[in-house]
């Protein structure tokens, strides 16, 4: 029997067992291994294995090779977060991750001391004997079952929220928009065509462009994104610093930038009126909507004016006559633009739609707070006609971009919408990739296909198709009640992945321009530390949302059933929440009944939520 050593990242799989996932020239490759539940490898563990041939992989493997750990070459954590537990008199660390078991505390002279229901951060000793690990705190957070605790473990793994260095902070404020004319004859002038940005909470900064006109048989459309690379030397301090925040996170009480507020208004925003620099993307499409050629330039743009979304929510919904002749006014520069832009968003939408398409980003989460940083509301604001068509031509342009960069050779990053793990229940691999000259293409394990598709330099740009559908409709948060319910039909869908950075991609696509080398796969740290930033905005949106509801708890919510089983009731509350109405008896209640509920219990760590019936 042939027997092969190599590394790999170690994940484990919901049914205890795991995979090691290897890099080759071809791409990555997930070799299973057999590990037991108190082993002393972890998730994300880079790890040492031996490989053999063998015909008795597990169920879902696609894959004739077997993997066994020799040993951990490099951890993925030396600190893990949880709460202090006191059981027989002794202190225990919960993780909140990572390590699945609780750790003794180790006391003694020089250690730090914490109490039953602290929330530390501890490094961990003695990994290999499970039974003599300790965990020596370094570090309290407060109590586990406080916001501010919480708060500072979800963004322990990124730099957001504290400050830029004082070198960082001197280059952002040093750095001043060049005279844009001087650069026309080294760029592409597109002074004359009228660019316009568009501002919405979903893109905050202004930093994108739109040019849209009717060609010959179909549609043209310009996307212009602020050329920060022209202004952000590679492995300058702040490029650095920024590099390690990897995106901003917006949506929380402070919000934490990924680039400092000087340098973004001087260099990165479009609202200002004047000439600037910029990476141009043009993209042809045919009256069926179908993307025929991409074409890349270094530019310099004068933008003629920014739609607020509200303004073009009217323009393109019609409404009364008489209102819409001041906005046809305000907007004569861009306004055919603008319903062009729609009409072709529309044709995109029929067409995803038609092919099986899902929406699974219609609302965001908003949350409204009070003097003393408090959440004082929580809604669903559902995006706007605006925000959705802007999406729309992202999500196809996106695609646009990246073949384009695939079959050039040049390489782009993109990936799927979580780490990578393969779900116990229904085989759905949930991977990620960085783009090489082999095409991926995952064949499913119950009839039907999932493809990772590929990234692009715009926010949101990055979309996986996997292959799905319900024959019946089923009201659900996320793809996993599709995969589970999809038995014998499968169509696609699209689900947005982390944002990856703007910086990253720019400077692939001028590599490309410019025909210089770009080995984008060296933005491997890049990538994780984006990975990190999207997961703690998820953590303290989680977070915020237990904060609100436990603030409310005597308040009575409307709520709508989704789901009801033996084991509980699932419902939505209007605010946007989902819980559980735990009972001990058959409900008698059915998806679509309209309830009242109170909270019960709200979990910071796992976003849990339980309530009760108030009538």
């Amino acid at each position: 029997m042939e027997i092969q050593k190599t590394e790999g990242v170690f994940y484990r799989t919901k049914s205890g067992d795991g995979y090691v996932a290897v890099k080759t020239e071809d791409g990555t490759e997930n070799i299973p291994v057999a590990v037991s539940y108190n082993s002393d490898v972890y998730d994300g563990d880079t790890v040492s294995i031996s490989v053999s041939f063998s015909q008795g992989t597990r169920r879902f493997d696609k894959t004739d090779k077997l993997g066994k750990i020799i040993k951990v070459v490099k951890r993925a954590k030396t600190t893990v977060i949880g709460e202090c537990l006191l059981i027989s008199n002794k202190l225990y660390l919960l993780p909140d991750g990572y390590i699945p078991f609780r750790i003794p505390i180790k006391h003694g002279k020089g250690i730090l001391k914490c109490r039953e229901g602290d929330k530390i951060e501890a490094e961990i000793n003695k990994y290999k004997a499970v039974s003599a690990m300790r965990a020596i705190p370094v570090r309290i957070l407060g109590k586990a079952g406080t916001y501010d605790a919480n708060f500072k473990a979800a963004v322990s793994d990124t730099p957001h929220f504290s400050k830029f260095s004082a070198n960082a902070e001197r280059q952002s404020q040093g750095t001043k928009p060049v005279e844009a004319k001087n650069y026309v004859s080294k760029r592409t002038d597109l002074r004359s065509k009228p660019v316009f940005t568009f501002t919405d909470s979903v893109f905050e900064s202004s930093g994108l462009g739109f040019s849209v006109s009717r060609e010959e048989g179909g549609f043209k459309v310009g996307i212009h994104i602020a050329d920060v690379a022209e202004y952000l030397p590679v492995d300058s301090d702040l490029d650095k610093e920024a590099s390690l925040r990897g995106r901003s996170i917006l949506n929380s009480r402070n919000g934490s930038a990924m680039l400092p507020k000087s340098f973004v208004n001087s260099v990165c925003s479009f609202n200002e009126k004047r000439e600037f620099l910029a990476v141009s993307v043009f993209i042809e499409y045919d009256e069926m909507g179908n993307a025929t050629d991409t074409e890349f330039c270094e530019s310099v743009i004068s933008p003629v004016l920014d739609a607020s979304a509200a303004d073009v929510d009217e323009l393109i919904s019609g409404g009364d006559s008489s209102a819409l002749i001041p906005l046809r006014r305000k907007y004569s520069t861009a306004a055919e633009q603008i319903i062009c832009m729609y009409e072709l968003a529309a044709l995109l939408r029929a067409k995803r739609i038609e092919n099986g398409g899902v929406d699974f980003d219609l609302c965001e989460r908003m949350f409204g707070f009070d003097s003393g940083h408090r959440i004082k509301t929580m809604s669903l604001k559902f995006k706007s006609d605006s925000a959705l068509m802007v999406n729309e031509i992202f999500i196809s342009a996106g695609r646009a971009v990246a073949e384009k960069l695939f079959y050039s050779g040049a390489g782009c990053v993109y990936a799927g919408s979580r780490e990578m793990k393969y779900d116990y229940i229904t085989g759905c691999p949930e991977d990620r990739f960085y783009l090489n000259e082999t095409e991926y293409y995952k064949e499913g394990y119950t009839r039907k296909e999932a493809i990772v598709s590929r990234g692009t330099f715009f926010e949101k740009h990055c979309f996986e198709t996997i292959s799905v559908e319900c024959d019946t409709p089923v009201l659900s948060f996320s793809p996993l009640f599709h995969y589970i319910y999809g038995v014998d039909k499968y169509t696609e869908f699209f689900f947005p992945a982390e944002k990856y950075s703007h910086l990253t991609n720019l400077r692939a696509i001028k590599a490309y321009i410019n025909d210089k080398d770009f080995d984008v796969r060296k933005a491997a740290e890049g990538v994780s530390n984006e990975e990190k930033a999207g997961k703690a905005l998820k953590a303290l949106t989680r977070i915020m949302t237990i904060d609100f509801l436990k603030e409310n708890s005597d308040k009575v919510f409307d709520a709508t059933v989704i789901k009801a089983s033996p084991d509980g009731v699932r419902v939505l509350l209007d605010c946007g929440v989902a819980g559980t109405v735990t009972l001990n008896t058959e409900s008698g209640f059915s998806a679509g009944d309209r309830v009242k509920v109170r909270l019960k219990e709200g979990d910071y760590v796992t976003g849990r939520a339980v309530f009760a019936f108030t009538e």
